[in-house]
């Protein structure tokens, strides 16, 4: 039930605010075409807020006020970079988008930290939280792409290895609405609001504690993410084997290879996600059958 009115939500939120935003008055930060990485044809609104809120609410109804509060704060984030992007070209400096992104995840351990946790492995899973964060985001490149790997990982990870609650089949189903807006043709993008909360949302459920197993990720937890971690460690090996910053965009993404090898723009996003379905389903067997 909650999966049916999650997605209801954010199709009547994104609906509405794209509305307003073309018809009445343009309030959505839009992301600019320019040379380079970013060649869609005319400006294009970013909408990621609206799925993002959604899951806010899912996880305040499942008590999980740390998940709420830092996916807030992530969210926030995301737009404070998104709005200063739109007006001057260029976002919020580097480190203050790593102080919103810690203080998020360090809202979400609230949550998952327990009294006989080691502290090696609350500072591992919040180095996890980092990572899946921003590795979400850097595969927010191409239309479709983060949303669907989103949807995938979230739906998949109650199934691995036992069910948690419904939660993030919920916040599955909040990206599955946005989709239309966003794949094949975007009608919107998700922006650094809608990114950096997915990864956020992603790492949490990922790691949510089993009872027995407080805080004890192993790979049937990660194979969910499994494709925007490849993408994230291929890219940052890249950038820093050549002496550029990590967090200076470029064009070395797995997306940006497949196109390269030929695939059309319009298949990357149900590729990927297929990859990322199989690895996932994959880990499942071996984790039942084990």
């Amino acid at each position: 039930m909650h999966a049916l009115l999650a997605f209801a939500a954010t199709t009547c939120l994104c609906a509405l605010a794209l509305y307003v935003h073309t018809r009445v008055r343009g309030f959505l930060p839009e992301d600019a075409p320019a040379p380079g990485r970013k060649r869609h044809p005319r400006p294009t609104p970013m909408l990621g807020a609206a799925p993002a809120a959604v899951m806010v609410i899912l996880a305040a109804l499942d008590s999980s006020f740390g998940l709420a509060t830092g996916l807030s704060i992530a969210c926030a984030t995301g737009l404070c970079d998104d709005v200063i992007k739109s007006r001057d070209g260029d976002g919020i400096r580097a480190r203050t988008k790593a102080a919103g992104q810690s203080l998020a995840l360090l809202a979400v351990l609230t949550d998952l930290w327990d009294p006989g946790t080691a502290a090696t492995t609350l500072l591992l899973a919040g180095l996890l939280l980092f990572v899946l964060t921003n590795a979400v985001n850097f595969l927010d490149n191409q239309n479709g792409v983060a949303t669907t790997l989103g949807v995938v990982g979230l739906g998949f990870t109650p199934l691995i290895p036992f069910d948690l609650d419904a939660t993030a089949t919920s916040m599955a189903a909040a990206w599955l609405a946005f989709l239309p807006w966003n794949w094949p043709r975007a009608r919107a993008f998700s922006g650094d609001q809608g990114a950096l909360t997915l990864g956020l949302a992603l790492g949490a459920m990922a790691i949510r504690p089993a009872p027995e197993a407080p805080l004890a990720p192993d790979l049937h937890w990660l194979a969910p993410a499994a494709v925007p971690l490849l993408d994230f460690v291929q890219v940052v090996s890249a950038r820093l084997y050549l002496g550029y910053a990590p967090w200076i965009g470029d064009r070395r993404h797995l997306t940006h290879v497949l196109l390269v090898v030929g695939l059309p723009p319009w298949s990357l996003a149900p590729v990927l996600s297929c990859v990322a379905a199989l690895l996932a389903w994959s880990m499942r067997w071996l984790a039942t059958s084990g």
